[in-house]
């Protein structure tokens, strides 16, 4: 089973217009945990929000929540579509420079700078 829970912060999930929070993602980690569907579970670094915390703040939730015969995949940049409100936050933040007419109707990514290639390569 795939769960695309996203982040486990509060701030991220906010930032990309989620209409959950962490203790909706922590309910959905203790109840999988008790079954025996093995599940991946998909998180999203480098949103609007993100910054050095948030991102330890859902690396430690996997490690707390997440059930050992699950995978966890954690994917840096989020993918960005045309109209819509992670485009314009983007745009506004300057981490998307291109003209629409260069980089749509294709969609982008969205990441913040400070996560550098290798961040997560500990």
């Amino acid at each position: 089973m795939g769960v695309t829970a996203e982040s486990a912060s509060d701030r991220v999930l906010a930032g990309l217009g989620k209409d959950y929070l962490r203790t909706h993602v922590e309910r959905a980690a203790k109840i999988l945990a008790g079954s025996k569907i093995p599940c991946l579970w998909i998180f999203l670094l480098g949103g609007p929000g993100e910054n050095k915390e948030t991102v330890q703040e859902t690396i430690n939730f996997a490690q707390q929540y997440i059930s050992r015969k699950d995978v966890v995949f954690f994917n840096t940049g989020i993918r960005i579509y045309p109209g819509t409100e992670i485009e314009r936050i983007a745009r506004q933040e300057g981490s998307l420079s291109l003209s629409r007419e260069r980089c749509l109707p294709r969609s982008a990514t969205f990441l913040h700078t400070w996560i550098a290639p290798g961040f997560l390569g500990r």
